[in-house]
């Protein structure tokens, strides 16, 4: 069996056995031990019941025939050694308080050392009552006169040492019988007129009829735990029934009818006033935030869908106004460019172009606007246009940036602003004209294998106010060098150790891709930087052009 079908067999055991059956199984089982505890303890408490009832019985037995035995007439039958009327009257008289009291044997003994002489022993009343009853016990043939030895017992010397007191016993005797023989003795003397002892009265019960006794009180004292017990049962049964299991089951299937599929109101109030009614009314209470929470989650999914379907456009328009045909002037040997943008988010704020001013004249601009999403790539769009309108009115690359800032700054209400860089390359000549507002430094990799940065104080950032003067620099480029033209997203992207991948970095990549075409070193720089990045999140876009001043 799986696993899976593991859990799921547990889990429908739980749901089988409910809460009131759970209560009532520990209860029962408590019941179980304490009903244990209770016998064995009603079994000693029984047996010490019957020992002291049995006790005060022949204690009380023997005392009343001491006292109504006539000690000098008692006297005369144990000196002459006959019986007379006194004598049978007297066997008549034990023989019912036999009967009466329930001892197993009651008798007249005249004790000495070393052994007693019999001189009565009460017989069952049944022998008169009932011709066919025979005798089990030896000992209740015992006849007048019969002499009997101890046999070093314990019982013999406490008897000894009351008939030296001519007192009776005030303890429990217990016979040193066989093991488990809870047989006991107890005795009284009679004493004739002079003071002198004449025979004791002893009684004694055996075993079985101590027994007898322990089990009526045991049976009694079981009758009445085992009916408190089954009352005790029946009470918590109904109890929790009435305030656990009914409860509980109507809040199970209030539980098991919601289906979330909208918020109901309370058919039945649950009022038991305790834990299970606060279950109650904060499962009301959580179906209705959930079914609110599901709406709400169900209402920005929607939204959520609206807007990545919006962000998809954007990104669609945004790729569509970025040069993306490559390669980009195939008339024109001595020029190959090439350029990519990875945004962070769906949209970016960077851009670049690259276009034909004439014949003999070609522009490029990289630009990195602040902000991220839809309206940094909106602001991104406007730049754009404003860059390239310009430049196609022939201005020179100063003029073109005093003026889209002016542009810029016009309603910039979210104030936004762009770091840019513009040049425009003589195709002849091989000058390249330049202007810089608060961009990185461009790079120039040197038919030769040197790397070289384009460095100057740059200009301050498009769109931050009006008016902004904007200088132009120039520097001569040679058949077989390439520029390269970045946004701050390529040096500043970061690992998870948080380092930067810098410009030093870049210049490794760039001298070592001599022979390399602008497309394979732009995709080998992307790939350099996505290595060193990792599982790092890209906080900002990317955008690499490189253009290579070629020979015709």
């Amino acid at each position: 069996m799986s696993r899976k079908e593991k859990k799921s067999g547990k889990r429908r055991f739980r749901i089988k056995l409910r809460l009131g059956r759970k209560i009532m199984l520990v209860i029962l089982l408590g019941l179980l031990l304490y009903t244990y505890c209770m016998i064995r303890y009603t079994g000693f408490v029984s047996e010490l019941i019957a020992e002291k009832k049995c006790t005060t019985t022949a204690q009380a037995t023997v005392r009343t025939i001491a006292e109504f035995v006539d000690g000098d007439q008692l006297r005369e039958c144990c000196e002459t050694g006959k019986t007379d009327a006194y004598y049978d009257n007297l066997a008549q008289i034990l023989k019912r308080a036999k009967y009466n009291s329930g001892v197993t044997y009651l008798y007249l003994i005249y004790p000495y050392d070393g052994g007693f002489v019999y001189l009565m022993e009460a017989e069952d009343m049944e022998e008169q009552r009932n011709p066919n009853f025979t005798k089990t016990d030896q000992r209740c043939t015992a006849k007048f006169g019969d002499v009997y030895e101890y046999e070093a017992l314990s019982e013999d010397d406490d008897l000894m040492q009351d008939v030296r007191n001519k007192t009776y016993s005030d303890k429990i005797i217990c016979p040193g019988h066989a093991e488990g023989d809870h047989s006991l003795s107890a005795w009284a003397p009679v004493i004739d007129s002079k003071g002198d002892l004449v025979v004791m009265v002893k009684a004694d019960y055996e075993s079985l009829r101590i027994e007898e006794e322990e089990f009526v009180y045991t049976f009694l004292f079981l009758f009445i735990v085992l009916f408190g017990i089954v009352v005790f049962m029946i009470v918590i049964f109904l109890f929790t029934r009435g305030v656990v299991s009914k409860p509980m089951k109507r809040l199970t299937q209030e539980i098991a009818a919601y289906q979330g599929e909208a918020i109901r109101e309370k058919n039945v109030r649950l009022e038991t006033g305790d834990e299970i009614e606060v279950v109650y009314d904060n499962f009301y209470e959580l179906t209705y935030k959930l079914q609110k929470y599901i709406e709400d989650i169900a209402r920005m999914t929607s939204e959520n869908e609206r807007i990545s379907a919006e962000l998809n456009i954007a990104a669609q328009i945004q790729e569509s106004v970025l040069p993306a045909v490559f390669p980009a002037f195939p008339d024109k040997e001595e020029i190959d460019i090439y350029a990519l943008m990875h945004p962070a988010k769906e949209v970016g704020g960077d851009f670049y172009d690259f276009f034909l001013v004439d014949e003999d004249h070609l522009a490029v601009v990289v630009a990195d606007v602040s902000g991220k999403g839809i309206p940094a790539a909106l602001f991104m769009m406007i730049s754009k246009s404003f860059i390239k309108n310009q430049v196609l009115e022939g201005k020179h690359v100063d003029e073109v940036f005093c003026e889209v800032n002016n542009q810029l700054c016009e309603n910039n209400n979210e104030n936004f602003f762009v770091t840019a860089w513009l040049g425009i390359l003589d195709l002849k000549s091989g000058t390249l004209e330049y202007v810089n507002a608060g961009h990185n430094p461009p790079a120039i990799l040197r038919k030769n294998g040197s790397v070289e940065w384009i460095r100057m104080q740059p200009g301050l950032v498009l769109a931050a106010m009006e008016d902004v003067p904007y200088f132009a620099n120039e520097i001569q480029l040679e058949r077989g060098d390439r520029l390269l033209l970045y946004t701050d997203g390529v040096t500043e992207a970061t690992n998870e150790q948080e380092e930067m991948y810098g410009e030093e970095r870049m210049e490794r990549l760039l001298a070592d891709s001599s022979g390399r075409t602008v497309t394979e070193t732009v995709m080998q720089l992307r790939e350099d930087i996505r290595e060193f990045v990792g599982e790092a999140q890209q906080y900002d876009d990317i955008t690499i052009l490189e253009m290579a001043y070629r020979e015709r």
